[in-house]
């Protein structure tokens, strides 16, 4: 399609869903759609969710950004803010952490001292009873897209509450989660993951996509080999089969740090929108754009 016959964004999309654009317009469209958030809305409003879905978990297989999003069907969009985040990123991602580990607080006796005769019983001290930490309700379901969120054999729907210290995982479809801190967090099926506190998430594998407000800024995404804290942003992370994990910035700053087991003592690096980053275990952290 020659450039006079497409006159508004409308036009340009419906060419570029079509398959229509010439190399170089197709790269300067999606270079748009990095940038103008109302333009990714106008896209994710046209296309169906689950066409959008598919090809992004096929980009992962990839290193192009270029992309054909195979067909348009009848079924209702869903997740508008969700999908705004994997198709205006839409160059896939990924980060990295490991496990996270609990502090365990010992108690000592402060006296050892020989029992004195007395004419009167002693008290024996008590133990004070174990406690367990209690869990929180800390983010909620917004929406769940052909598919269901488990944690073991527990099923959960719409406007349920997930709390820390449970492992969740999403074998398929589309999920939008709202924090307590008012970050909002996109997952892509299959993706396994927890959530430590009302702003932190540990990612075991799969993709999520996070958009984190300025009241939330230090939100952290760990993975088996990289923590990535958001210094106020829109972010994707994905974690492969292999360990392998990755990031890409969509808007503002993140910094990574590498870990394995612990954080290292290296300083972090900063990525800013459009930069990515990826590490495997061992592995240096390798930046790229």
């Amino acid at each position: 399609m020659s450039l006079p016959e497409i006159s508004t964004d409308r036009d340009w999309l419906e060419a570029y869903l079509d398959n229509q654009l010439l190399p170089a317009e197709r790269e300067k469209l999606e270079k748009r759609l990095c940038l103008e958030d109302d333009l990714a809305d106008l896209l994710v409003s046209i296309v169906n969710h689950e066409a959008v879905i598919q090809e992004w978990v096929a980009l992962q297989t990839t290193s192009s950004w270029s992309f054909h999003i195979p067909s348009r069907s009848s079924v209702r969009s869903l997740l508008l803010p969700a999908a705004k985040f994997l198709v205006a990123g839409l160059l896939l991602i990924a980060v990295t952490i490991a496990s996270w580990m609990g502090i365990y607080y010992l108690s000592a006796p402060l006296f050892n001292k020989a029992p004195q005769q007395l004419s009167t019983p002693i008290a024996t001290p008590t133990t004070p009873p174990t406690t367990t930490p209690v869990a929180k309700n800390i983010a909620i379901i917004k929406t769940i897209f052909e598919g269901e969120l488990r944690s073991q054999d527990i099923l959960f729907v719409v406007n349920d509450h997930l709390k820390t210290g449970q492992q969740y995982h999403l074998e398929e479809g589309l999920l939008e989660l709202e924090m307590s801190s008012g970050t909002k967090i996109a997952i892509a099926g299959p993706t396994t993951f927890q959530l430590l506190d009302s702003n932190k998430l540990r990612l075991l594998h799969g993709t999520i996509t996070a958009n984190v407000p300025h009241k939330a800024i230090g939100f952290t995404v760990n993975t088996p080999t990289i923590k990535v804290v958001d210094l106020g942003t829109q972010f994707g992370v994905h974690v492969n089969k292999e360990g392998v994990s990755e990031t890409h910035v969509f808007k503002g700053i993140v910094d990574c740090f590498a870990v394995e087991g612990k954080e290292s003592n290296l300083p972090p690096q900063r990525l800013t929108a459009g930069k990515s980053l990826k590490r495997q275990a061992g592995g240096e952290l390798v930046q790229s754009d």
